[in-house]
């Protein structure tokens, strides 16, 4: 049993790692994962490796092409998928937790919202982000439904890819507090339609905005497959497996 546990901590750390890389841009989109190379290259086990490859996938960040497993390429089209998807999963969410947020919840939800600096400030992003995925998450938590919330929580990594690929810009961060502010009013509310309609169109205007400046600046298309022959971006580091070490200690 104890070497079990210690296995899957390690494929976490394992899969951390190179998500970390890919949102990075360090580990680029075309790039073939090698799993013995990286098994050998972290001193982890390849089945370790291999579960890790196993959540990419499952999550949508990677893919398999043939037998290697490949970085996904996101261009407008892959984004407008992804977002048609999470406002179908995350509006449903909304109308469902709407009635079982706690006071506590809200609590916390203002107290983010007061957080939040005047825009140009210090730490105006950080802090938009931090209510985001406060808000997000707490609605898939409170939906009641497990499974739902598990598909939502499996897109998460497909967002936060899209993201860090394409960037914000524009006013987003604003209109997507204003709105947070307005979903956050409904639920208070017990408005579960209205709430359910704010969330749609908040996910589908992000969508939209998310797609068109992947066109406007020029993203780049699907790239060839990089066989893997130099070493992955990140992967060579050193420090890596005595951090590995160090986690598992603390755990």
């Amino acid at each position: 049993m104890h070497v079990m546990i210690e296995r899957r901590t390690i494929s976490d750390e394992v899969y951390q790692h190179l998500l970390r890389e890919i949102l990075s841009g360090r580990i680029p989109v075309g790039q073939s994962l090698q799993e013995h190379a990286l098994a050998m290259t972290l001193s982890v086990s390849r089945s370790a490796v291999r579960e890790a490859f196993w959540r990419l996938l499952s999550h949508g960040i990677v893919e398999t092409r043939g037998k290697l497993t490949v970085v996904r390429h996101f261009g407008p089209q892959q984004i407008r998928q992804v977002f048609q998807v999470r406002e179908a999963l995350e509006a449903l969410a909304t109308e469902l937790a709407c009635g079982r947020m706690t006071n506590d919840d809200f609590d916390r939800l203002e107290r983010l919202l007061a957080d939040v600096p005047p825009r140009g400030a210090t730490h105006h992003q950080e802090a938009c982000h931090r209510l985001d995925l406060e808000l997000h998450g707490l609605i898939a938590l409170r939906c009641g439904n497990p499974l739902l919330r598990l598909e939502i929580e499996r897109l998460h990594g497909l967002v936060q890819l899209v993201r860090f690929r394409v960037g914000e810009g524009h006013g987003a961060l604003e209109a997507a507090l204003r709105a947070h502010m307005r979903i956050i009013e409904a639920l208070r509310d017990g408005d579960s339609q209205n709430a359910r309609r704010l969330m749609a169109e908040h996910i589908r205007e992000s969508g939209d905005a998310a797609a068109k400046w992947a066109i406007d600046e020029d993203f780049p298309a699907e790239q060839p497959i990089d066989s893997g022959q130099t070493p992955l971006p990140g992967a060579s580091d050193s420090s890596f497996a005595p951090a590995l070490a160090r986690g598992l200690k603390n755990n």
